[in-house]
């Protein structure tokens, strides 16, 4: 294992070669040596799979759930428990466009509250749904438009609050629907970074100022790229929803049908800001043991980003993509912070390709570690959802980073699946991978797919820990690349970092290219 000292030189080198900003893009992911493995656990009759999770029950069941309205239960062993619910019967509102293309319809993410299985609290039997809707007469809470939102169309999408049946663990009551919040999103755009992931963080205990509050994703709504003043505007105010990330007690309020915790940092519903479409985020430690987020924002013209959310943080969308700063003299409403990992949207598929460019969204952010390999410990697991590639980077150089606007390193993994091998796409012989990550009571991670019936399992368990291990070496080398410095926390290492702190990876692009997600 590399000594505090030695690792703490090599960061100091490296940020004073590296001090001066670089025109380059994102450096290319390397290439790990680790072969993540897949074992198929069950099946289901869905329409594109979005999420996996559990109920935190003591039941062992995990829940899929499926943009078409589905959500399947499964016992421990795999073996389907039926239709937990399915949303195209219980809510005569929702929507879900069969033939469309575009990732933003239907049933978007589930989330159960922490008191699901304690009788006598208020949370308890509540699931919540993310869902698209009907358009109406009926006023929403947010909409876009409001906020310089500009288009020809709407989409509207609804947080919904369900209860079990009482008679019936293994399905929820269809008649129990309670619309909590209503978002309008006006765009020119059929896929309009809408609703993205909700969760409950899974550390907080009970009497904790953090349990029970439910973190939302809400895309920009995709009105333009980083040139237009209107985005720049919306997703750096605190007082509306879009490019941000929400916390809220979503329970009743006396006749409100929600509440604003006390402690969130604007006084108002947003946790984070500018985030362009952090379909995706899970809760983490960091090294101080506080509770962070790690989110994967989809980028749109050159970079797609993983940050480390703080409460109050502004992650600078729409004026940075990833740490490219686009605009100089357009002012921010506050420091933006750069992301921790990032990769270009020319990147190889597989290992062994050549990069190349096209369409290019990150999905995941779970902290994993491998019981089975000693090297592979406390690696942020994500993937690229039209490529089907699937990388990692470790968490604690991630967290090491952060405190110097620096970036780690994305580390392309090889992916088995019986006899076969390549990136998830390749396992599963189809033209995309769009791989989703959840993880069951015990920690055991899943990966399901929008362009399968299958429900994979792997050797990974979650943990959201950062640790120090020895690095997974590479066929190019290990993380302590010139991309994948390694600083010290502490001792000589504090001292060095509060030099690199002035080392900052922001640069204009070069005739950037349209990427439509």
């Amino acid at each position: 294992m590399k000594s505090l000292l030695r690792d703490s030189l090599i960061a100091c080198v490296l940020g004073l070669a590296f001090s001066v900003p670089s025109n380059a893009m994102p450096s290319q992911p390397k290439e790990s040596s680790y072969t993540l493995e897949l074992e198929p656990f069950a099946e289901h009759a869905g329409t594109n799979a979005m999420e996996l999770t559990h109920a935190n029950d003591g039941s062992g069941r995990i829940f899929v759930s499926t943009q078409s309205g589905q959500v399947y239960a499964y016992a421990e062993d795999g073996s389907e428990r039926g239709v937990f619910i399915d949303l195209a019967q219980a809510d005569p509102d929702f929507r879900f466009d069969a033939d469309s293309r575009y990732p933003f319809r239907g049933l978007m993410y589930i989330a159960f509250h922490p008191d699901y299985a304690r009788q006598g609290e208020a949370g308890f039997g509540r699931l919540y749904t993310g869902h698209q809707v009907e358009l109406s007469d009926d006023a929403a809470d947010f909409d876009s438009k409001e906020f310089g939102g500009l288009g020809d169309s709407d989409k509207r999408f609804a947080l919904v609050e369900w209860r079990v049946d009482p008679s019936n663990p293994d399905r929820i009551d269809p008649a129990s629907g309670r619309r909590v919040m209503l978002l309008n999103f006006h765009t020119y755009s059929n896929n309009p970074h809408a609703l993205g992931e909700i969760a409950f963080n899974p550390y907080a205990q009970p009497g904790e100022a953090d349990h029970g509050k439910l973190y939302i994703a809400v895309g920009d709504s995709h009105n333009g790229d980083y040139s237009k003043p209107h985005n720049l505007d919306r997703a750096q105010r605190p007082d509306n929803p879009f490019a941000k990330i929400l916390r809220i007690n979503p329970l009743p309020n006396g006749d409100k049908p929600y509440s604003i915790p006390e402690d969130n940092p604007f006084g108002t519903e947003v946790y984070a800001t500018g985030l362009r479409d952090a379909q995706w985020f899970s809760f983490a430690k960091d090294l101080d043991g506080q509770t962070v987020l790690v989110a994967c924002d989809i980028g749109a013209l050159l970079v797609e980003e993983i940050n480390i959310v703080r409460p109050g943080g502004n992650y600078g969308w729409a004026r940075f993509e990833g740490a490219l700063d686009f605009e100089t003299e357009r002012q921010l409403q506050g420091e933006a912070r750069p992301p921790v990992v990032q990769y270009g949207h020319a990147i190889p598929a597989r290992i062994g390709a050549k990069p190349k460019g096209g369409m290019t969204a990150i999905m995941g952010g779970l902290v994993v570690s491998d019981p089975d390999d000693p090297s592979f410990q406390g690696q942020i697991l994500f993937g690229d959802l039209p490529r089907g590639t699937l990388m990692h980077a470790n968490y604690h150089h991630a967290l090491a980073v952060e405190q110097v606007g620096r970036q780690s390193s994305p580390y392309i993994m090889t992916v088995k699946l019986g006899d076969k091998t390549g990136n998830f796409a390749d396992v599963l012989g189809t033209e995309r991978g769009d791989a989703r990550f959840g993880v069951d009571e015990a920690g055991h991670v899943y990966i399901i797919s929008k362009q399968a019936g299958t429900i994979f399992k792997t050797g990974l368990i979650y943990t959201g820990l950062p640790v120090k291990a020895d690095p997974v070496v590479s066929r190019r080398g290990s993380f302590g690349g010139t991309a994948g410095l390694v600083i010290a926390v502490g001792g000589i290492g504090a001292a060095l970092t509060v030099m690199l702190a002035v080392v900052m990876w922001r640069q204009k692009p070069n005739r950037p290219e349209q990427n439509n997600k």
